[in-house]
């Protein structure tokens, strides 16, 4: 099983999940697990955009490297989380359920090994 597989499947035991998509540092997709017609190369820019203006107002108060950032909305919770593996880098975005708690997402997201 590729490493994307094995982060996609700690992804989808949490509790609440709904989909995922795994964006490479290019801000291309690299592997998913979406159930609707959601177009992956508009979601995973939108992503890569995501994560690239959190690094940079993570910066700005000389907050360096963010690693996992959730976004509580109405209808979901949402995770950005940036994932190493050999020396590569990919960007993981979840979401999960509106009712999903999220300390509980940010805690299992932050234990994905590889």
């Amino acid at each position: 099983m590729l490493v994307t597989g094995l982060i996609i499947d700690q992804i989808t035991e949490i509790s609440g999940f709904r989909s995922c998509i795994i964006v490479g540092q290019d801000g291309l997709p690299i592997d998913s697990f979406i159930s609707d017609d959601t177009d992956k190369n508009i979601l995973s820019a939108l992503v890569s955009s995501i994560f690239e203006q959190i690094t940079k107002q993570s910066n700005r108060f000389d907050k360096k490297n963010p690693k996992t950032s959730i976004i509580e909305t109405d209808s979901a919770v949402l995770s950005i989380t940036k994932i190493p593996v050999d020396g590569e880098t990919f960007i993981v975005f979840s979401e999960f359920e509106s009712n999903s708690e999220p300390i509980y997402i940010l805690d299992s997201v932050n234990k994905i090994s590889i």
